[in-house]
């Protein structure tokens, strides 16, 4: 029989809601929850520079983006499963499984995207064979679907968590997706002017960008708005960001730091000339605001436990 932890039955909660606590550094992981937290960023910002930078013509930004996503994503997942079962069993039931599909996603764009970018990679590229015009061809637009996959994956996994009904949204589907593209973006431009790339114009990306940073904040908004009107559950966590004990992070960080700042220094450059240096900050900025909102919403998820719990009264 299962022993259940005292701490457990103990767990301080809110109004007889207690927030999850397996994907932090709270739970009975300890520090390794926070992997998944470290995955499921990267596994937003290397898919889109990858994808950004395919659409460009940028190939050192495809290569810089297989290599994030490889290192960031993959690494994290396999110290936080552990053990090759673990992996095996992920992967068993991509019929009826997000987790499964997600990592027949992650490994369709680990292939596709070395046979794209295995010349350019250091070290290795200059030893690669030539792969032939097909692979040349047809491996990049197939490492750009799989990317896509892979973005749009959580959104699905969480929607159908249907404990934490504030996860338990397909709004969190095109979010993941457009901040994805928005952290893409974001990147594409620092690392053209870093790089001297003359042959991208980073003009029309900074337009694109200040519209989609636009997009971001009014899903986000709408999104907010529509679970405070949901149930209890799903109120507590929208009160818990904006108002609560992680509204610093969330209102101050995500929010003020990750999107309108850099939302304004677009509307600026739209108007005057704006510093290479300027632009570049404004990336950071938004690329700091992509991790602190898949944080935030990430530890709001709250759910109502089975077994309520035991109030600890003073003697």
């Amino acid at each position: 029989m299962k022993k259940i932890p005292m701490n457990k039955l103990l767990e301080t909660t809110v109004d007889g809601y207690t927030f999850q606590k397996e994907w932090s550094a709270k739970g009975d992981m300890g520090p390794r929850g926070l992997l998944l937290d470290i995955a499921m960023f990267f596994g937003l910002i290397g898919p889109g520079l990858f994808m950004v930078s395919h659409l460009v013509g940028f190939g050192r930004g495809m290569m810089l983006g297989f290599l994030t996503f490889l290192i960031g994503y993959g690494l994290p997942h396999l110290f936080f499963l552990g053990r090759a079962e673990r992996f095996i069993g992920a992967m068993l039931r991509p019929q009826s499984s997000w987790i499964s599909r997600g990592f027949m996603f992650a490994n369709a764009f680990i292939i596709f995207g070395f046979l794209s970018v295995a010349p350019l990679l250091p070290i290795v590229g200059g030893s690669i064979p030539d792969l032939g015009p097909a692979i040349r061809d047809n491996a990049p637009p197939l490492a750009f679907l799989s990317a896509l996959l892979v973005v749009v994956y959580p959104g699905f996994l969480f929607s159908t968590l249907r404990a934490i009904s504030f996860w338990n949204s397909k709004l969190l589907i095109p979010l993941f997706v457009i901040l994805s593209f928005e952290g893409g973006i974001a990147l594409t431009m620092i690392l053209v002017q870093a790089t001297g790339e003359t042959a991208i114009d980073v003009g029309p990306l900074a337009d694109y960008e200040t519209r989609i940073i636009l997009g971001v904040i009014v899903l986000v908004g709408f999104y907010l708005g529509r679970e405070y009107g949901r149930g209890s559950a799903s109120r507590e966590s929208v009160v818990f960001l904006t108002s609560g004990r992680f509204s610093q992070i969330f209102d101050g960080g995500a929010i003020t730091v990750g999107l309108v700042l850099p939302f304004l220094i677009g509307l600026y450059a739209t108007q005057a000339a704006v510093s290479p240096t300027v632009i570049g900050l404004a990336g950071l900025l938004e690329i700091v605001g992509i991790f602190l909102l898949k944080y935030s919403i990430v530890h709001a998820g709250i759910y109502k436990p089975l077994i309520p719990a035991v109030p600890i009264l003073d003697r």
